[in-house]
């Protein structure tokens, strides 16, 4: 049986990522390095003028590089609170920089929480959280019970807190992960007692590549993997 688990960072067996590893900052040294180096780059950007759609962009491009130098362990927030003036006088052009920057960070493989979302205030210094919201599906796992892949490194194992959680006692409590970056798909092995095989072939801890229709199994559990993305 496979069920939607609970969303967020994971526990478990086999995480992602080893958060003791002195490479990773803390959660809270991480949002201080996004908001000290947003602040540097959307204070430049603030003073200059576009015409709307370099502007939106230039916003954009601003933020994603931030986020480019502080991200760890593939996780990005997704709420960003700037001074207000700095989008300009088009009420919608933050839709239109969050769009982009969600896509952005789909493509460089990070895990949003939720969509991500620009918020104006009357504050003088840029925020940063992450915050849980829907996503729309990037990829389905197709079975008896089509599932939807909704996050970015996404935990499949047989935890309540993975992203898809399979009951089968052969999986294990976080067995794979599968992501999307530079347009394509992925898949790793996260240590499992029975491993995981694409099309056959055995998984290991390196990355290996899922093209759409590919057959995924973890443990004894098959699944084909229908990628709604141009991957």
């Amino acid at each position: 049986m496979l069920t939607r688990g609970r969303r967020g960072r994971k526990t478990g067996e086999a995480p992602p990522y080893d958060a003791a590893d002195p490479r990773y900052l803390s959660d809270v040294d991480l949002m201080r390095e996004v908001e000290r180096r947003l602040e540097a780059l959307l204070d430049r950007a603030g003073g200059q003028r576009w015409d709307r759609a370099a502007h939106a962009s230039e916003l954009a491009g601003s933020i994603l590089r931030a986020l480019d130098l502080s991200v760890e362990a593939h996780h990005a927030p997704n709420r960003i609170v700037i001074p207000e003036g700095i989008a300009g006088p088009e009420a919608d052009i933050l839709s239109q920089v969050a769009g982009i920057v969600q896509a952005a960070a789909l493509e460089r493989g990070w895990r949003l929480e939720g969509p991500v979302v620009i918020v104006p205030a009357p504050v003088r210094t840029v925020s940063t959280a992450v915050e849980s919201g829907p996503l729309p599906a990037w990829a389905i796992l197709e079975g008896d019970r089509d599932l939807e892949v909704t996050h970015n490194r996404s935990v499949i194992g047989r935890h309540s807190t993975s992203d898809i959680v399979i009951t089968d006692p052969s999986v294990s409590r976080s067995h794979a992960l599968l992501w999307h970056a530079d347009g394509r798909v992925f898949v790793e092995d996260l240590a499992s007692s029975n491993g995981t095989l694409v099309d056959g072939v055995g998984v290991g801890s390196q990355p290996v590549p899922v093209h759409d229709r590919a057959i995924v199994t973890v443990g004894r559990v098959a699944r084909r993997v229908r990628i709604l993305l141009d991957a």
